[in-house]
């Protein structure tokens, strides 16, 4: 059957009808406003190492606590490995370490920043668990872990009385949202790297050193990063560590 030129411009006007009016019943039907609100609970699985100094106890004096927060390469399900860095490689050798340190370990092919709201349970059950003072609970991370750092921070700033992310970086404004909170801050990088990663990095640094000094925040200057450089630069830079 053949169709000529005016009875399918006809056909495609109808269409065009059908359409309108199809739109027309959909939208007289408006966009309603809705609320949605329910508690919501987040299932927390950790493994985690635990340092206390040789004078803890569970009644007394709280002591300060650290966490710990490794990175990437140290993932899994072997704890050993979360020793290979940072403070929890320090108080694997110095027994006489005066702090509490929790190191947890992230599971394998998981990411920190996926587990931001199972860390801030695991950071709250710890200070509960343990006699912990709780104004000098302090935060430090390295790579994937500084990354977790400032986003922990960012998220709850009142938490800790200051970070330490090594090699991490972040969304600047989120950052910013823990500037007028107690919670102090210091940042490293390592002086040595050069690729194109670190040049875009550096670059977000500076620009959150700038806006940190509009806030009156205190950034620790770049340093070589070592195993525990975090807890060398907060003893030496931050007051009331």
């Amino acid at each position: 059957m053949k169709v000529n030129g005016e009875t399918m411009i006809k056909n495609i006007l109808r269409l065009v009808i059908i359409l309108s009016v199809l739109n027309l019943g959909a939208c007289a039907m408006g966009t309603t406003k809705e609320h949605f609100e329910k508690d919501i609970k987040i299932h927390a699985d950790l493994k985690y190492l635990l340092h206390l100094p040789k004078d803890y106890n569970s009644t007394g004096k709280p002591f300060p606590m650290i966490v710990f927060l490794h990175g990437a390469g140290e993932r899994g399900d072997n704890l050993d490995q979360v020793k290979a860095w940072g403070i929890a490689n320090i108080v694997e050798h110095d027994s006489n370490f005066p702090f509490i340190v929790v190191s947890p370990q992230c599971p394998a092919d998981l990411w920190w920043l996926l587990k931001i709201q199972e860390l801030k349970g695991f950071i709250d059950e710890m200070k509960t668990k343990y006699n912990v003072d709780k104004s000098r609970v302090y935060l430090t991370g390295l790579s994937m872990g500084g990354f977790a750092t400032w986003a922990l921070a960012a998220q709850y700033p009142n938490d800790f009385a200051a970070i330490a992310p090594v090699c991490g970086g972040g969304e600047v404004r989120l950052a910013m949202h823990g500037a007028h909170t107690r919670c102090r801050y210091g940042r490293f990088t390592a002086r040595k790297i050069r690729s194109s990663r670190f040049s875009v990095r550096r670059k977000w640094l500076t620009k959150l050193n700038l806006k940190a000094v509009m806030f009156n925040l205190q950034f620790i200057p770049t340093l070589t990063i070592i195993a525990g450089m975090p807890l060398i630069a907060i003893k030496n830079y931050i007051p009331g560590f």
